[in-house]
């Protein structure tokens, strides 16, 4: 079907595998984790967003898939192949066709060539293009040598050693997002295997140990965190007491990495996510395994090696990067793409009253827009509360918005950090006054979106509404009454 109309196919995380990879129509997986300044996931993204039509197969057209319902974005035509009559129109307005994707891909192909359908032009060029890009940028990172190791360093190391027939189980948390962009299964077939769903961590080796029994002559290749795996390295004496040859990567930063992250993103600091330096190698032997400790990434080839030949339960212990996720380093380009957030992406100034927020469910399908995404006027609603109309405030502030726009494309936690540092004394003013405020109108509060909204002000003094519009002018931020 894609050779057929030369249409670039993007995968959703857990769909990596239907096709080769190494295609010249395969873009990537396509999701809200992969899709940052140096994920493959980006070419994937843009390949959705730019389509005029797009065909799901197979898909629940989930929130991460999907990055929060815009990617293809709701204006787009598409076609939604099912075998669930559920699953076809539950966030997207489709063109359904039931069935067995198999089966009616090969009839939707049929009719298509008997109707006379040829390729589109230029397309594996630009697709081909826009790939040897993205290598050319992470080049670097997947062949450095700096110390702590970079992560990128790891998957390309282990990339080497996943054939056709390998099986990699990762973890929740970023070793699932690591291998889902940067490892490519050229075989077609469900050959990785991660924590989605609950995602809960500590996953990737007692699935692992499971992969190996189901399928002894093949090669199983776990990835996981030091944190993930914390929760569940007494299993290692069950591989050793039955002989089951998993070798296991451990992602040592000694820190709860992905929830460190995510805390400092959303309240400027994270709490108890240090970890002690353990060598999870030396622990390995205790448990009756072979152990390995990496610090240099030069030996990382000749450990993968070495564990893979024993046949023997292997833990690799290799010490990484406890600053690197996956969509650094920080952009460079003049004009990021914006990102997609849902509203529960959005961050309160700290202080704000977490039972005064009104969310939107995440299975409240989308709106069909009528403009591209960034044209569309979107109006925020407030609780009136009895409130009168009058006593409001139109704030607006587009230079906080266009940094934080750069800052959350980048996930660059420095500029993130400075914003929230320039923001404390809204902080502060909040965890005072405890006023109560909706989710979208704190986020236009301090500046973190477009588009003048009314906040309702009336538990507010007429002194401590002087001391608000104080603070909002030192931001620089425009307030009209």
């Amino acid at each position: 079907m894609a050779e057929l109309l030369d249409a670039p196919v993007a995968t959703t995380p857990l769909g990596k595998g239907a096709i080769d990879e190494a295609h010249p129509l395969a873009a990537g997986v396509m999701s809200a984790y992969t899709g940052g300044e140096m994920g493959r996931g980006r070419i994937a993204n843009g390949v959705i967003r730019d389509a005029d039509v797009v065909l799901l197969v197979g898909t629940k057209t989930g929130n991460v898939a999907t990055s929060n319902w815009t990617l293809p974005d709701p204006s787009c035509r598409t076609v939604h192949v099912d075998v669930d009559v559920a699953e076809i129109g539950r966030n997207y307005r489709s063109l359904g066709v039931l069935g067995d994707a198999k089966l009616r891909l090969a009839a939707l192909a049929a009719g298509l060539e008997a109707a006379g359908a040829r390729p589109a032009t230029g397309r594996r060029a630009d697709l081909a293009r826009d790939l040897s890009d993205w290598r050319a940028r992470i080049r670097p990172l997947a062949e450095s040598s700096a110390r702590p190791i970079r992560p990128e360093r790891v998957l390309a190391e282990m990339a080497r050693f996943v054939d056709d027939d390998t099986i990699v189980c990762a973890d929740a948390s970023y070793s699932s997002l690591w291998a889902a962009d940067r490892l490519v299964l050229r075989r077609p077939g469900r050959r990785l295997i991660s924590a989605r769903g609950f995602g809960g961590i500590g996953w990737a080796l007692p699935a692992g140990i499971g992969a190996k029994l189901a399928a002894p002559d093949k090669r199983v290749l776990c990835l996981t965190g030091d944190g993930a795996f914390g929760f569940v390295f007494q299993e290692l004496e069950t591989a050793a007491r039955y002989g089951i040859g998993v070798v296991v990567v451990v992602l040592n930063n000694s820190t709860f990495a992905y929830q460190k992250h995510a805390e400092q993103l959303h309240y400027g600091r994270s709490f108890e996510t240090e970890l002690l330096d353990v060598d999870y190698a030396a622990l390995a032997r205790v448990l009756r395994c072979d152990g390995i400790s990496v610090s240099d990434p030069d030996q990382l080839a000749s450990a993968l090696g070495t564990a893979i030949a024993s046949g023997r339960p292997t833990v690799i212990n290799v010490v990484i990067d406890p600053e690197a996720f996956p969509r650094s380093p920080p952009s460079t380009s003049s004009g990021p793409a914006r990102p997609s957030r849902s509203p529960t992406d959005l961050r309160l100034p700290r202080g704000v009253p977490m039972n005064a927020l009104r969310q939107t469910s995440s299975r409240t399908a989308p709106r069909r827009a009528s403009r591209p995404h960034h044209a569309v006027h979107r109006h925020r609603r407030v609780r009136r509360g009895g409130v009168s109309p009058q006593r409001r405030l139109h704030i607006f502030n587009p230079a906080l918005e266009h940094r934080y726009e750069h800052a959350l494309e980048a996930m660059d936690l420095g500029e993130l950090r400075q914003l929230h540092a320039a923001l404390s004394p809204l902080r502060r003013f909040f965890s005072e006054v405890d006023a109560p405020v909706t989710l979208k109108a704190a986020q236009d509060l301090v500046g973190l979106a477009g588009g003048p909204v009314r906040l309702p002000m009336s538990p507010m003094t007429a002194e401590q509404r002087r001391r608000l519009r104080d603070i909002l002018v030192d931001l620089g931020t425009k307030v009209v009454d």
